[in-house]
């Protein structure tokens, strides 16, 4: 984590401490709010999914924000919120709904819209619009680790968490052998997504 990330933490964790849930959120979602939405609009399929996940997402960290206990850093708690949100509305179909603001909790909310609203999307390239159609046809969880790990850049410890393989508590031998695991799975939904690329004629083949 470099300096500005660390003291971030730091300053949310203060604002916890002092019973000061809405300035934390603040501070949270200023620096990994933009993080999640394009997590988010590259794991599901269309706009209205992505912003349906996302309002999912603002409300369970909204609720769980309190009881957060620093077992793993902020951005990769809400990454797994937000994981759990796109699994949520890629197993079912989910129609927007209005999510209710608490009384004094405008500012927050606004906050949350307008981040939602002016963030693009989508990627605009015909090549990466072409990737992003055959990521899709691999199962869910291939997807969020390509997603996560190229796009997003966590380390191997980080997507273990994120990913469900371990708890943010584990000691090192434990995290060490989900890291394996880890990279074990994101070198073979690379090597599907390759194959499919060359398949598609995105990519020549390669050498045997």
């Amino acid at each position: 984590m470099d300096a500005t990330l660390h003291d971030i933490e730091g300053r949310i964790w203060k604002e916890l401490l002092a019973g000061n849930t809405h300035a934390a959120a603040t501070l949270a979602l200023r620096q990994h709010g933009g993080d999640v939405q394009r997590f988010l609009s590259n794991r599901l399929r269309s706009a209205s999914q992505a912003e349906d996940a996302y309002l999912e997402f603002a409300e369970k960290f909204w609720l769980g924000l309190p009881t957060f206990r620093g077992e793993c850093s902020i951005r990769i708690w809400m990454l797994g919120l937000a994981r759990a949100a796109a699994t949520k509305l890629s197993r079912r179909a989910v129609m927007r709904r209005e999510v209710a603001c608490a009384p004094g909790d405008e500012p927050y909310w606004q906050m949350v819209e307008r981040m939602r609203t002016t963030t693009a999307l989508f990627q605009r390239t015909s090549a990466k619009r072409r990737i992003r159609a055959l990521r899709s046809q691999l199962p869910n969880d291939d997807q969020t680790l390509l997603i996560l790990r190229i796009n997003r850049e966590l380390s191997w410890n980080e997507l273990a968490v994120v990913m469900g393989v371990v708890d943010a508590g584990a000691d090192a031998a434990e995290l060490a052998r989900a890291s394996a695991r880890m990279r074990t799975r994101f070198q073979a939904a690379k090597t599907r997504l390759r194959k499919l690329a060359e398949a598609d004629g995105l990519f020549a083949p390669t050498e045997p």
